[in-house]
């Protein structure tokens, strides 16, 4: 019978480019990193180099891509960005730690892009665990302008080692470098923006009580080799395909959270994907004062009503599931769903699915556990979106105190929304309770 490795492998018809690169029986951890046109990559592998080392081995797969049509500059950078990696193989290269590289440049077809790269890096991994039988061999997603803490290596094996609990997946804990004000100001105030909204979309989704509020950042995951092949690997989406990819991780069983492994995402301007931290940060850097919009957060109250209510849905009609979402309230709004989150829910026949769900749920456990599949994360996201009708989005600032204050009984004084060291106070507010 084939391994959940092997027979991975079979289905994606996925062929070993490394052939010729020999595997450690002790290898325990494997990092995939996407590069297109990135100057810092030497920051980032320097820093996984000094962190402290695992018991088990380690290794470094960077996938060196550029879509067909990439401009001449770079594809320039990406040929430099090879030979540096030559010589840094050559000055690092050790049992315990092996930093190899995959060039991809000039990939063809309607998918490239840092989707298909994670991909092919991730699927690489996949071959190489499943030469020495480690399917519980831990892939990492990392990025080429990231840089990682001392402790990174070590507390990523130990979290996944933990006696007991068997981790499919860790989250790991993030924070984006601000550059001194005096030098980039705009950045600096853009990335304070964006990095508060991270923040508090989590914990305002925690808030919800949906039971999968975890960060789905592309450089700051990992999931076992088995975890990645029971989902169906990573998809080739040129953006957002961290997000997807673990909205199927997440359900398979325990995630944790590891705060001490840290990353540090460079805070720069980027174009290179469609959306994410770049592309924002573009947009913000384009407004006289950058300020992040988000949404509301009487909207999450909603949510988290919807939520709650499932358990009175179980064994009912679609009619009857409807009457009870029209009683539903949060504080201040009785009566029921606002009328564009009922559209949405209608638009996606949710009250015919839950009503399916029930009947094929014998017990209001499996049924409770199961509703997240119909009422996912995207569906939660997009919920959001049509609730921005009743509730217009609101500077991120002013949520975060609301949010601060509701969930926490954080005190925030008014005045922290305006100014910029008073944004950095809520986003060192926040952190606080990661």
């Amino acid at each position: 019978m084939k391994s959940v490795l092997a027979a991975y492998l079979a289905r994606q018809k996925s062929v070993r480019r490394l052939s010729g690169l020999s595997v450690s029986p002790e290898l325990s951890i494997g990092i995939v990193i996407p590069c297109y046109n990135e100057p810092c990559l030497l920051r980032c592998l320097h820093s996984l180099a000094v962190a402290r080392k695992p018991a088990g081995h380690v290794e470094v797969c960077i996938v060196v891509n550029a879509p067909d049509n990439a401009p001449a500059a770079a594809v320039a950078r990406n040929r430099q960005t090879v030979a540096e990696l030559d010589a840094f193989i050559r000055e690092t290269d050790s049992p315990s730690f092996r930093v190899y590289y995959l060039d991809v440049t000039l990939l063809a077809g309607k998918y490239a892009g840092v989707g298909l790269a994670r991909k092919i890096g991730m699927d690489e991994m996949i071959h190489r665990f499943a030469a020495v039988h480690r399917p519980e061999g831990v892939i990492v997603s990392l990025d080429a302008d990231c840089e990682v803490s001392p402790e990174y290596l070590a507390e990523i094996e130990q979290t996944f080692c933990t006696p007991g609990i068997r981790y499919v997946a860790a989250v790991l804990g993030f924070e984006h470098p601000l550059p001194p004000a005096e030098e980039e100001p705009v950045v600096r105030k853009a990335m304070i923006q964006y990095e508060l909204y991270l923040r508090y979309y989590k914990h305002a989704l925690r808030y919800t009580g949906f039971p999968y509020p975890y960060y789905t950042i592309g450089s700051c995951f990992a999931v076992t080799a088995e975890t990645y092949c029971r989902v169906g690997g990573m998809g080739k989406y040129q953006g957002g395909e961290d997000f997807y990819f673990l909205q199927k991780v997440f359900p398979l069983g325990k995630t944790a959270e590891i705060r001490t492994a840290r990353v540090f995402p460079a805070a720069h301007l980027s174009d290179r994907v469609p959306f994410g931290t770049g592309p924002s940060l573009i947009r913000l850097a384009e407004q006289p004062e950058p300020v992040k919009y988000t949404y509301a957060w009487e909207s999450f109250g909603w949510v988290r009503s919807f939520i709650a209510s499932r358990q009175a849905c179980f064994k009912q009609s679609a009619e009857s599931v409807r009457t009870v979402w029209n009683r539903l309230s949060i504080p201040g709004r009785p009566g029921g769903l606002p009328g564009p989150f009922r559209q949405y829910l209608d638009e996606v026949h949710l009250a015919e699915a839950v009503e399916e769900l029930g009947r094929n749920c014998a017990s209001p456990a499996v049924f409770d556990r199961r509703f997240f599949e119909i009422f996912s994360a995207l569906r939660i996201l997009q919920t959001l979106n049509a609730l921005q009708q009743t509730y217009p989005l609101q500077p991120v600032a002013c949520e975060t105190a609301r949010l601060l204050n509701a969930v926490y009984g954080a005190a925030v004084p008014e005045e922290v929304h305006v100014s910029e060291s008073g944004v950095l106070v809520l986003l060192r507010q926040i952190r606080a309770y990661e």
